[in-house]
């Protein structure tokens, strides 16, 4: 559905990589003010490597703010699909939490991802099964969205300068 700057998406269902993304959204289209609302779930979705990946989320994406707010959660990941996450957040592989989290994957899988979008920010508890489920570790909190958010809206263009 369109409505002047308004974009709605009640259902969407599309397969992709032998999976099935569902959910719906809306994009509220207003320059550098842009917002964008989805739910989205995503079920049996394959990554380049073979690796199955369901999870679900809930956000608000904000231009103006360079933010998220929401949550997600990953029922099923692979190991690729879990570093290729961590990277997106910690590129320079500084953050001692998410190289904690690395360093368990040597000695297990990843079980379920929570993550949590408030103010611009992330923070993420990962569990694991195998015997990375003895390692004590932390929550990853402070991840800038900021850095995440510009790197998505760059095809389009600077937020400050949209129209």
């Amino acid at each position: 559905k369109v409505e002047r700057n308004r974009v709605s998406v009640s259902q969407l269902e599309m397969g992709v990589r032998g999976g099935k993304i569902t959910g719906s959204s809306v994009l509220d289209w207003n320059g550098a003010r842009t917002t964008l609302e989805a739910r989205v779930r995503a079920t049996g979705v394959l990554s380049s490597r073979g690796e199955p990946f369901d999870g679900n989320a809930a956000v608000v994406v904000s231009a103006a703010d360079h933010s998220v707010d929401g949550r997600a959660e990953i029922l099923r990941v692979g190991r690729r699909h879990l570093l290729d996450l961590l990277d997106l957040g910690d590129p320079h592989r500084t953050n001692a939490a998410a190289n904690r989290v690395r360093h368990a994957l040597a000695l297990g899988y990843p079980d379920r991802v929570r993550v949590t979008f408030d103010h611009g920010f992330a923070s993420a508890k990962v569990t694991f099964g195998g015997l990375a489920r003895f390692v004590q570790l932390e929550e990853l909190r402070g991840i800038p969205m900021g850095p995440i958010v510009d790197r998505a809206l760059a095809p389009v263009g600077r937020a400050e300068d949209l129209p």
